[in-house]
């Protein structure tokens, strides 16, 4: 697989994409962004690109916003689903394509499968970790990944479930997520990442941080698909290379940086998205 950024995309969502790749494989193509809150037509707490259905936005203005975002993917819009912060996946397979709506469906769980071509699928975030997954021969995922997700093992159980489908190599992006420096987290919490990963987390003045990319890549690496955890920013220079085995961070933090919605900077908040499309 090669990995090139998408400028085009960029250029058009005029700030509301703040990252977005293209991966070729090798029979397929795969469009890849995360959005911004920028750009959109939400207002008061959920100004402005606020792409979800369930956090008390007005229904009719989250869909422009999700049109708006879906149009950069030459689509009307993607699939998301109610995420509860477990481990359960939703595969859309494509002997079922015509049986698919592309909107917000009313699922439980907490990642998303699909080896059907212009389905674009996405997972909504305001601090929990995005994965996007992009496999040989042409499958991809989207993984929301907060801290009770990960113990429950939703990367391990996507990552199981893409190779029952066949998939054998593999790359991942890290979208952006609050960082280390700023999600602590109480004594009770720590002592269950400990238990379940014995890393993940930071004592800083006698306070627990959780990291949460940390804790991604070790599973991955764990798991022996993904070597190496590099920074997206440096994607272009791998333009020329075949690439897999690699977990890309987008070094982002959705705390600090106001780009973004953040649960834990604003209770009452919008999200953003991480999504993916295959097309062959």
């Amino acid at each position: 697989m090669k990995v090139f950024v998408d400028y085009e995309i960029l250029t058009k969502s005029k700030g509301s994409v703040s990252f977005a790749f293209n991966v070729l494989g090798s029979n397929f193509e795969v469009t890849l962004i995360f959005t911004t809150k920028n750009g959109g037509f939400s207002t008061g707490d959920y100004k402005s690109l606020n792409l979800s259905p369930y956090v008390g936005d007005d229904e009719k203005t989250v869909k422009r916003n999700r049109r708006r975002v879906a149009k950069l993917l030459g689509m009307e819009d993607f699939i998301t689903i109610q995420q509860v912060h477990g481990s359960d996946i939703v595969y859309f397979g494509k002997e079922k394509l015509r049986d698919i709506r592309i909107e917000h469906l009313d699922i439980k769980a907490d990642s998303l499968i699909t080896d059907a071509a212009s389905i674009p699928i996405g997972v909504l975030t305001a601090d929990c970790l995005p994965v996007l997954v992009v496999a040989e021969p042409g499958i991809v995922a989207a993984i929301h990944a907060g801290w009770r997700g990960l113990v429950e093992g939703v990367i391990e159980r996507t990552i199981e479930s893409l190779q029952n489908l066949g998939a054998q190599e593999f790359l991942f992006f890290f979208g952006p997520s609050i960082c280390e420096k700023c999600y602590r987290v109480g004594e009770d919490v720590s002592l269950i990442i400990e238990e379940r990963f014995k890393t993940g987390i930071m004592n800083i003045a006698e306070n627990k941080y959780v990291s949460l990319k940390s804790i991604g890549f070790q599973i991955l690496k764990q798991m022996g698909v993904a070597d190496n955890f590099l920074d997206a920013r440096d994607i272009d220079e791998n333009k020329e290379k075949k690439v897999s085995s690699i977990a890309y961070n987008i070094n982002d933090c959705t705390f600090e940086n106001r780009n973004y919605y953040s649960y834990r900077r604003n209770k009452i908040t919008g999200r953003q998205a991480g999504i993916i499309t295959l097309r062959r």
